[in-house]
């Protein structure tokens, strides 16, 4: 439910806001996780202006999506600590 809560707010931001990036955090997960429809997604980013700048972030994108995009990143993780320390602000 809060996935899609925030993909509607997206949606409505958009619209009302006209922002001139627009970062989906994590949405890739949210649809690998079946939280959001891909093809719901999809559509919302064909009626995103073009001017206006797109980042989805998270990991399993959907080919669909990775089809979609302009440009695709993969991020390696190499090196993590022994012991994961948190910080406010870092990793939450």
């Amino acid at each position: 439910k809060l996935a899609e809560e925030g993909l509607e707010y997206a949606k409505k931001a958009v619209k009302e806001k006209e922002p001139d990036l627009l970062v989906l955090d994590e949405i890739n997960l949210a649809v690998h996780c079946d939280l959001l429809n891909v093809n719901e997604v999809i559509q919302f980013l064909g009626e995103i202006p073009e001017e206006m700048d797109v980042f989805l972030t998270g990991r399993y994108a959907p080919e669909e999506l990775i089809e979609t995009a302009d440009s695709v990143t993969k991020i390696l993780d190499v090196k993590n600590p022994n012991e994961m320390i948190t910080k406010k602000g870092i990793q939450y």
